[in-house]
């Protein structure tokens, strides 16, 4: 009885994370995703939501890929305004916060892409966060719908 509760609790707990979503102590990676903009990307950016559900600050240290190279970007308007990106060592992710990577922010990019990137077929990554450690994740392609 109790190992029927325990599964029981269990299976509720997992159910409430979506397919996309990744739990590693108090980290939890939602919805990663990179948009497909072309057939002949040569680079591309991946987003995510970060949440440190913890009392205790964490940081995103870097991210490694197998199918490209990868690094912490920051996209900001400068005094001209014109869009540049800054490359970042790490990326701090608050206690008790949610840090979303999103376009037109903090994203990761990835460059010198070893395959074609299609819809529908997930790419693997690691997260190598300082405190809770390395979270492997899959990036959803998903194509990006023009208005």
């Amino acid at each position: 009885m109790k190992n029927l509760l325990i599964f029981l609790m269990l299976t509720s707990y997992c159910s409430t994370l979506s397919a996309s979503d990744y739990l590693r102590g108090d980290i939890k990676i939602k919805q990663p995703y990179i948009p497909l903009t072309s057939n002949s990307m040569k680079t591309a950016a991946g987003y995510l939501v970060i949440e440190n559900n913890g009392s205790e600050n964490d940081f995103l240290m870097s991210v490694e890929a197998s199918f490209a190279k990868s690094m912490l970007h920051e996209t900001f308007i400068n005094a001209d305004g014109l869009a540049k990106m800054n490359h970042l060592d790490l990326l701090l992710i608050p206690a008790n916060s949610k840090t979303v990577l999103g376009p037109g922010g903090v994203h990761i990019m990835f460059f010198q892409l070893n395959e074609k990137l299609q819809k529908d077929h997930p790419q693997k990554a690691l997260l190598k966060f300082q405190n809770a450690g390395h979270i492997s994740i899959e990036f959803n392609i998903k194509k990006l719908v023009q208005k």
